[in-house]
C-alpha cells in the first residue's frame, strides 16, 4: 500500500473537514475517492494535457469509475485483465445505492485475512548503549 504525505491548501483542508462531517467517509476515502474520480474526468485531462511532456502520452487508469472497493477499501487491487481482489463489494458488479448501503454490505462481504501466527521461544539477549540505558529482548 502507497502512504505519500500529501500537503495542501488550508482551502482544500477545510473542505475535506466538511465533507469528512457530512458523509460516513473518512478523509483518506475522500481523498482516493477524488483521485479515483478525476482519472476519468475531462476535465481533469485537458488540465493534465496542458502540463505533459511532450514525449510521453498521458496514461490511462487501469480501473473503471464504478470500482467502489478501490477507493472505499484501503487494501483493494487491480491485477491484469482488470479483475480486482480484496475489493470490498464489487465482485464484478456495478456498484448501486448509497454509500451507507455501500459500506454495509463491505462489512459483510468483505474478505478477512488469516493472520498466520508463529510458534517458538524468543531468544533473550542484552543490549547496552553508551548512555547507561538497557534493553532487554
Amino acid at each position: 500500500m502507497y502512504r505519500p504525505t500529501v500537503r495542501y491548501s488550508d482551502t482544500y483542508k477545510a473542505y475535506i473537514n466538511d465533507l469528512f462531517h457530512s458523509t460516513t467517509l473518512d478523509r483518506n476515502q475522500l481523498l482516493r475517492l477524488a483521485l479515483h474520480v478525476a482519472a476519468h474526468s475531462d476535465h481533469f485531462k485537458r488540465i493534465l494535457s496542458n502540463y505533459k511532456s511532450s514525449d510521453a502520452p498521458l496514461p490511462q487508469s487501469n480501473w473503471k469509475v464504478d470500482n467502489v472497493g478501490l477507493w472505499m477499501d484501503n487494501t483493494s487491487t487491480i491485477v491484469e485483465g482488470g479483475l480486482h481482489f480484496n475489493a470490498i463489494h464489487t465482485r464484478g458488479k456495478s456498484a448501486k445505492g448509497t454509500v451507507r448501503e455501500v459500506r454495509k454490505e463491505a462489512e459483510q462481504t468483505g474478505c478477512k485475512q488469516q493472520t498466520e501466527r508463529r510458534e517458538g521461544e524468543i531468544p533473550s539477549r542484552t543490549i547496552r548503549n553508551q548512555g547507561g540505558i538497557k534493553f532487554i529482548l
